[in-house]
């Protein structure tokens, strides 16, 4: 996912509320309830650089 004109800090807030989207799903099967996680990562691209 590519964030255009983002803080650091909107960035991690919106990878905390992905992460917790993700946690709250719940797969139901007939012999178990499947629960998940997931990690994220933000990395930032230095504005002064130009292009990719």
């Amino acid at each position: 996912m590519v964030l255009l004109d983002v803080s650091e800090w909107d960035s991690m807030k919106v990878a905390e509320k992905i992460r917790l989207s993700i946690c709250q799903i719940t797969i139901k099967l007939p012999e178990a309830v499947l629960q998940k996680t997931i990690s994220l990562g933000i990395s930032e691209f230095p504005a002064d650089i130009g292009t990719l």
